[in-house]
């Protein structure tokens, strides 16, 4: 089996179509092309070739999943989920995981973290952990999360009740209160800070 042609492609200029015995066999990404020093008139075996294709698919793979990544922060489980979904084999999808963990581009604590960040003044912890669970973040990294975090729900609770008092200052404060303790319950605050909040 001979190389017999090697053609930059015209609309993505990274990307090269490889014809073997005059035959189109397959598109590489110029990484994997230079990795395997593929040059017109090189010769290669079927197992090459094979090498070859499965490491354009590996490639490909890891490059959606640092475009996913790039649009915003993701868990682990998102972003596998989400190469599932385009049909990217698990084999090279559970690769690319591991990859991008060792190299700190995908780390489900710091993911925890900013996520709490962004919402430690919405909810409280039964809709954070919730949150966290249904992102597939393990229970002992949420804790983690929670603990490095420092994320006080009665301080949560304040601001979420300063805010919802503040547009309902014109209601009578019995029926406010009954009003916030609903509102607080859906936003996932506890009920003992429930009462906290309702007797200050």
């Amino acid at each position: 089996m001979k190389i017999t042609k090697i053609e930059q492609q015209k609309h993505k200029s990274k990307r090269y179509s490889i014809f073997i015995d005059n035959e189109f066999v397959a598109g590489v990404d110029e990484q994997v092309l230079f990795g395997f020093c593929l040059r017109e008139g090189k010769e290669i075996t079927p197992e090459e070739l094979k090498d070859i294709i499965q490491s354009e698919e590996r490639h490909k793979t890891k490059e959606k999943a640092l475009i996913l990544l790039s649009y915003r922060a993701r868990s682990k489980k998102e972003l596998i989920e989400k190469l599932k979904q385009k049909e990217y084999e698990i084999k090279y999808i559970n690769e690319v995981i591991e990859e991008l963990e060792r190299l700190g581009l995908l780390n489900d604590l710091t993911y925890a973290k900013l996520w709490l960040e962004s919402y430690r003044n919405a909810y409280g912890s039964f809709r954070l952990k919730a949150g966290l669970k249904a992102k597939g973040i393990p229970e002992e990294i949420i804790k983690q999360a929670f603990d490095e975090t420092g994320i006080s729900e009665l301080e949560t609770a304040k601001h979420i009740a300063e805010k919802w008092r503040r547009l309902h200052s014109n209601l009578p404060e019995k029926e406010a209160n009954q009003k916030l303790i609903g509102f607080l319950a859906r936003r996932g605050i506890s009920y003992d800070t429930i009462q906290d909040i309702i007797d200050l």
